[in-house]
């Protein structure tokens, strides 16, 4: 009589495990489907805002490396690479400024001409254009089409020319 009720109650176990068993299991594949739900959405609003987490985590690189040189944005007031011509964060467009450096011509006569006709331009004296053009004479051009047209000029006539690209904080 012992052994049917061993055998009972091992029946009775096994069937409560295979209950609680269907439970669990339902209770796992509700907890799966929810969590792939919720999972879909987080993916989805990782990848609209994809371009700030990246924007966020370069500039996480910048603070750790101290070598690379920085600027504050002047619309978002965020810091971003200095050598940045727009903003990762605001998308603000920085001006570029090209600078057009140049030396008097070797040519005494080159170098008269150059001279008048740069002080009927500007206004100035003929002494401070030719000692500004022994300095270097500095123009600056916000269209890259006349900052070109001008340096070709002034090679042609045979002026020592540098030139270099600014970025404003406009």
């Amino acid at each position: 009589m012992g052994y049917f009720f061993a055998f009972l109650g091992v029946i009775a176990f096994a069937a409560s495990l295979y209950f609680w068993g269907q439970i669990y299991f339902y209770i796992l594949a509700i907890g799966g489907f929810l969590s792939f739900i919720y999972g879909i959405k987080t993916i989805q609003v990782a990848r609209k805002e994809g371009i700030k987490k990246s924007a966020s985590s370069k500039v996480d690189r910048l603070a750790r490396d101290k070598r690379i040189p920085t600027k504050i944005c002047p619309t978002c007031a965020k810091e971003i690479e200095a050598s940045s011509k727009v903003c990762p964060f605001c998308n603000h467009h920085y001006q570029i400024i090209y600078s057009l450096t140049v030396f008097a011509p070797m040519d005494r006569k080159q170098r008269e001409s150059l001279v008048k006709t740069l002080s009927a331009k500007t206004g100035k004296s003929a002494s401070a254009i030719s000692l500004e053009l022994d300095r270097g004479m500095v123009f600056k051009f916000t269209k890259r089409e006349l900052y070109l047209k001008n340096k070709q000029i002034f090679e042609n006539i045979g002026c020592r020319v540098k030139v270099a690209e600014i970025l404003s904080n406009r």
